[in-house]
């Protein structure tokens, strides 16, 4: 990226305090509380707040670098299918915490397995080699 303003480091302090919630919840809902609504909710959220914090992220990324930035040549200017499925998921886990709790658990695995799929636009901007 070639340039930070102030947007993109309001953008990362969310994303930072998101992912920063992280050991609080799972510590939470590890000390035996799998099955309880209160410690999945907040599991649950904490997942939400970091897929919408990390695509806002992205968006004010692309918006402050321009059309030329490399993350546009890269991603285009769509929105990244990823994230915005994964705000989905986790916002359903979250409704879901209400009929069982552990469903947010699963949901939210469920959510990360999108992650482990390699994105096609990488690998052939991999494979081409940047074009500048």
């Amino acid at each position: 990226m070639n340039r930070i303003d102030w947007r993109v480091m309001w953008a990362n302090s969310f994303f930072m305090l998101a992912i920063s919630m992280f050991p609080f919840a799972t510590s939470w809902v590890g000390e035996g509380h799998v099955d309880a609504f209160g410690p999945e909710l907040i599991y649950g959220f904490v997942v939400f707040m970091s897929n919408v914090s990390y695509l806002l992220l992205v968006v004010t990324l692309r918006h402050v670098n321009g059309a030329t930035s490399a993350l546009v040549k890269l991603y285009g200017h769509q929105h990244d299918w990823k994230a915005v499925g994964s705000i989905i998921i986790a916002f359903i886990a979250m409704i879901l915490a209400l009929l069982w709790p552990p469903l947010t658990i699963i949901l939210d695995l469920l959510m990360l397995l999108l992650w482990a799929i390699p994105d096609q636009r990488v690998e052939r901007h991999l494979l081409r080699g940047p074009k500048e």
